[in-house]
């Protein structure tokens, strides 16, 4: 992150940030997390860099459900969901209809969480995305 503040193009720190903040997530250091990510998503913001901060926001969402702070995470995705619906990479929408449908089942809302489901698979498979494998796994143990 040091290295790419000192190169000075806003794309390689944001992606410092993003990437930074996947590596806190995995370490389950979440305050750092959610500094990488909210730093990555105010500069993507004034970048006007719609895919990153469509990814970041959905971190964000990603981040308050393992937080169990919900209405939280609802605010991030549904703005990352209207970010993603003016944006024309599909594989973006797919990344946050997945994370919306993680969200409907920790609320117990499993119709939602299938709706959601499967507007994810239909871009993942779309896309050939290897992704869609584990993910319908996951939706259909959401019946059993």
């Amino acid at each position: 992150l040091n290295s790419t503040k000192s190169v000075a193009r806003p794309i390689d720190v944001l992606d410092a940030h993003i990437y930074g903040g996947d590596v806190a997530l995995a370490r389950a250091n979440y305050a750092e997390a959610r500094k990488l990510w909210e730093a990555a998503l105010q500069i993507s913001q004034t970048s006007s860099v719609k895919a990153k901060e469509c990814v970041t926001l959905a971190r964000l969402g990603k981040l308050c459900m393992q937080e169990g702070k919900i209405p939280e995470a609802e605010k991030f995705l549904e703005q990352a969901l209207q970010v993603a619906s003016g944006y024309r990479e599909s594989t973006l929408k797919g990344y946050v209809y997945e994370q919306l449908a993680y969200l409907a089942a920790a609320k117990g809302q499993n119709q939602q969480a299938s709706t959601y489901g499967e507007k994810c698979l239909e871009v993942y498979d779309q896309m050939q995305l290897r992704e869609a494998a584990n993910f319908r796994k996951w939706l259909y143990s959401i019946y059993k």
